[in-house]
Formats: C-alpha cells, structure tokens, sequence
C-alpha cells in the first residue's frame, strides 16, 4: 500500500528562508536555555556540602598513591585489614580528586564534584537536543536523572566518574550513524573508564546490549537470521563492543581485574549495607523508581516511536537489577532518562507541539553562541567555591563546607588527646578519622571504614554486632583492646547508655553528633 510522504518522510525544510529574528530565537533559544539552566545547576551544587563518608577514604588513598608513587598490595588504612589484598579500581579518581584538593583544597573538591553532575545533565540535554526533541522535554528528561539519583548524589566517590563515563558513551551508541572516528573515541573511552571506576562492566554491558538490541531488530524486521551478518551497524557495534572489551585489560592488574568487579557484590559485608539490599517500596527511592516505572512502560506503548530492542533490554534488565540491589539505581536513572527523551519527544512532537525546520547557521552565529558559553561558564564559575577563592584568596570555611554529620569536634579533640591503643569508630566516620589523623602525621587506629569489602569477615560480624549494644559489649572491646570509642548520638544510643554506665568507661567528649569514651585505667 502506497503511503503519503508526510508518513514516512521527515518533513521537508521550508521553502522560504525564516525570517531574521525567528530564525536567532530559534538558534539562541535552547542555547540561552541550556547554558544558564546547567550554570545554575553548577552552582547550586558547588555549594553541597561534602559528604562525611566516601570521600576521605579516596582522598587518603589518593593520597598514598601520589606520595608512595605505587597501589598498595594490602589495605593501607585500616590496621585491622592490615592482610587483606588491597585492589584499587579507582586508582585514577583518587589520584585526580587528591591533586584538586592539593591545588584547591575543598573548594576544588564542591566543584569538582558539581562538574561531575553538571556533565551528566549536559550529556542528557545533549542527547535529547540531538533526536529532535524540545526544550520541555530535554529539560523534564534531566529531572527524570537527578529525581532517581538524588538520594545517591550526596555521597562524594568516583562512582560519579563512572556516571560521567557511562552517558557520555550512551550519547556515542545512541547517534544514528556511526563514523570511523567512533572506534576510536569509545576505546579511548573505556580505558579512561576503567582506571577511573570499577563501574567500566556497566559500559561493556551497554555496548552488549545495543548490539544483541540491534540483531534482534534486524531479525524481527527481515525475518531471517542471516541479515544480521548483512547489517553494517551490526557490525560496528560487534567491533565496538570488541574493542571496549580489550581496552579493559589495559590497567594496573590486567585481565584480573576483571575477575575482581565481577566477584566484588558477592563480598557477605556489603549485604549489610542499605544501598546493597532489597529496593524498599517504602523508601523515598523506592517510591520515585515504582512512579518512573509506571509512566515509562504507558509511554512506550502509546509512543509513535518503535521501540528497540536495546531499550527493552537495559530498561527491563537495569530495573530488576534496581529492585535487587537499590545502588544499581544510578545506572536506571540515565537509562529511564533517554527513553523518556526518545518516546516522550515522539507522543510530545505528535500531539502537542510538530518538529520545526532547523535554521542553517552561519559561522557569525557559531561565534557568538560559542561566547555566549564562555561567558557563562567564567560567571558560574566566580559564584562558585573555587571562585571566591581565586578572586578572594580566602579558602572556604571548613565548617561550612562539610556535612552537618562530619565529626570534626570530635577529631579536634582526638588531635589533641593522641589517643593510644585500637580505636572503635562508627562505620561512616572510619575514613574522616583516618584522614585526620594522616594530616597530622598521627595514624589512628580505627575500627571499619567505608570500605566495607575490604573488612575482614570476623571484624565486621564484631562490629555491626556491637553497635547494636549486646550483653557481652565490653567482652567483644576487650578482645580488640579498644581503648577508645568515637560514635555517633543519632544511631547509637543503646551503646552510648551502656558506655555511660559501666565503670570500665568515662566520657571525655561530647557535642551534638559525637561522643568519645576512654577505657579507664584498671
């Protein structure tokens, strides 16, 4: 049956020029748009205060690595872990935030971090811009991203590099045709990736699932199983995916590291952690993920865009992964995100608002828009942190700039009591102490650390089993020798009355997160 070109042509570019002012709102819109939404976001975020777990850790492992100039074999913080193999997949990240906050000091570090997120949400707008779609839609589908990633956001860790990495190569697959260049760029960007974050496996499963998509779209259409050996993006995606299979050997510990991601979920520790279970329904999270969920699958199917198999594969195989393990949300959200470009562009342009012709631009108007950029991102940049302190010359204030639940008070005091003998910390504060107690050539021995895989099994059992304040406490301290306990008020009462209690133990400080005991002498 003989369709209409208006069926299955795009629509043809005007036959008359637009006129002058039309055709300038028309090039300056999005870009004004675009330019001064992701400045705000920039700054808005720039002014976070840096979380109190994660982040330390890296720092101090970064740390190590600059001045050590090689990756430690075994855990170097924590004096527990002292034999635990030490295999650093983010080697990189530390290295590049420990050289900003040695350049910047914090404020380096709230835009460093605010860069991250601001890169994503460009990616995303980037990607919806390039199929076509408006200003609403490019806008909601970042807010779709940073609705499902906002209670992941906070934490401060190269997870956030993976991020970055992980839209930046679904902008790459999602172009409709592939140059020779792209070879290049998606190797190049899978190394990057995997010395930046152990996260590299979520792009190589990216690349797999555009292109098992792309053969199972070929058979559907062509009904034969021999035309995906005829089908050249089929074949380029093979070799990308190929190619971003071998970049991954190229790190610190070849092929093993591969064996390590791979493992790292199965670790018993990390099954105590919120993040690593079940995703709650009650949760704010969990709520946001059922409601993303119920609009995408209604949209899809009322989309008059063909739905492929590589959305149906991430979409579907990332939300049960979600479900399973609730950190996997930060890989959801991006992939939530550009469906909602690609199917609520296509109900958007269908029945509210038709595709408009673009306007040729000339090199005059390549120029003041590319100025127009530049201005914006030297005036965001001086409402930032790092701003204020290049044109100031004051550092942040250090209060100011971490989050309320950083226990500095109580490493102040710990500073300047140098305590002796093992330490019992609260897991989230393990990697601020430490880093503390490095700056001030003092290496506390602490208790756990955020990185709870590398913990040996015994001590992590002892203390998620002592914070919950059991009757044989003061047994499972001795047993360590702890000689000081440094816990938070808001989660740890129980353990805070039995301390106030015994005779064994005397309060030497307390504010309104911490409180610090010290074994009294027998």
């Amino acid at each position: 049956m003989n369709r209409s070109p208006s069926e299955t042509d795009p629509a043809p570019r005007s036959a008359t020029p637009l006129r002058s002012t039309a055709r300038w709102q028309s090039i300056w819109g999005g870009t004004v748009l675009f330019t001064v939404a992701l400045s705000v976001i920039f700054v808005l975020l720039s002014h976070v205060p840096l979380w109190h777990t994660d982040l330390w850790g890296h720092l101090q492992y970064g740390e190590i690595l600059c001045t050590e100039k090689t990756i430690p074999a075994t855990e170097p913080i924590m004096p527990l872990a002292a034999n635990v193999p030490f295999v650093d997949s983010a080697w990189l990240s530390q290295v590049i935030a420990y050289q900003v906050f040695e350049f910047a000091g914090l404020a380096g570090l709230q835009c460093l971090y605010a860069a991250c997120i601001t890169a994503c949400c460009a990616l995303l707008l980037w990607i919806s811009r390039r199929h076509g779609r408006g200003l609403i839609i490019s806008l909601a589908a970042a807010a779709v991203w940073l609705a499902l990633e906002w209670q992941q956001l906070p934490v401060i860790r190269p997870q956030l590099a993976g991020a970055v990495c992980f839209l930046a190569l679904l902008a790459c697959l999602s172009r409709r045709h592939y140059g020779e260049s792209m070879y290049a760029i998606v190797t190049g960007l899978m190394l990057l990736w995997t010395n930046l974050h152990g996260s590299f496996i979520m792009g190589l499963g990216l690349l797999s699932c555009f292109t098992l998509g792309r053969a199972i779209d070929v058979v559907r259409r062509s009904k034969r199983l021999t035309a995906i050996a005829h089908d050249t993006k089929t074949r380029q995606l093979l070799v990308l995916t190929l190619c971003g299979g071998l970049a991954v050997f190229v790190n610190p510990y070849g092929p093993q590291l591969y064996i390590h991601v791979l493992t790292f979920a199965r670790n018993p520790n990390l099954s105590d952690l919120t993040e690593w279970k079940l995703l709650s329904v009650t949760s704010q999270q969990g709520q946001i993920f059922a409601v993303a969920v119920i609009v995408l699958i209604p949209m899809m199917y009322f989309s008059p865009r063909r739905t492929t198999a590589a959305e149906i594969l991430l979409l579907g195989g990332l939300g049960v992964a979600t479900v399973w393990t609730s950190r996997m949300i930060v890989w959801f959200a991006p992939i939530a995100a550009y469906v909602f470009v690609l199917h609520g562009g296509a109900l958007w342009n269908r029945y509210v608002r038709s595709p408009r012709p673009r306007p040729l631009r000339t090199v005059r108007q390549y120029w003041a828009r590319a100025t127009f950029v530049v201005v914006a991102i030297v005036i965001a940049g001086t409402f930032s942190p790092l701003g204020r302190l290049i044109w100031s010359g004051r550092p942040v204030d250090f209060s100011a700039a971490v989050s309320s639940q950083t226990p500095v008070a109580a490493a102040e005091f710990l500073l300047e009591r140098q305590p002796a003998g093992q330490m019992f910390n609260t897991y989230e504060w393990g990697d601020y102490l430490s880093w503390v107690g490095r700056q001030h050539a003092q290496r506390w021995p602490i208790f756990v650390a955020s990185h709870a895989h590398l913990v040996p099994r015994q001590v992590w059992v002892d203390y998620m089993t002592l914070i919950s304040a059991p009757a044989d406490w003061e047994q499972r301290l001795e047993q360590y020798d702890v000689q000081t306990v440094v816990i938070d008020k808001r989660y740890r009462s129980a353990l805070i009355t039995r301390l106030r209690t015994s005779d064994h133990w005397a309060l030497v400080f307390e504010d309104e997160i911490a409180t610090i005991f010290i074994r009294n002498p027998t």
